[in-house]
């Protein structure tokens, strides 16, 4: 009886296995199709005059100088006195 239970927890988990492998294969083939189309319909679309298929990003040229500014929260006095 011992044995059976090993036995059939075994198969458990190979199966287990053997489905989550099929599992990644089936989407890892559905993303790439996806990705695959989505990139063959914009092939064409310009942006900011740098082409959709250029392998390199669009470098933005303005930066903010506030990003480098610390985070400073103000609190009004004046919400202190409204506990009474």
């Amino acid at each position: 009886m011992l044995d059976f239970v090993l036995l059939s927890m075994q198969a458990f988990i190979i199966i287990s296995l053997v489905v989550s492998v099929v599992l990644m294969i089936c989407v890892t083939k559905v993303a790439k199709s996806a990705l695959d189309k989505a990139l063959a319909e914009n092939e064409d679309i310009d942006i900011d005059g740098v082409t959709s298929s250029s392998p390199e990003l669009p470098i933005v040229a303005e930066q903010s100088s506030e990003l480098n500014q610390p985070l400073i929260i103000k609190i009004d006095s004046n919400e202190d006195n409204h506990e009474k």
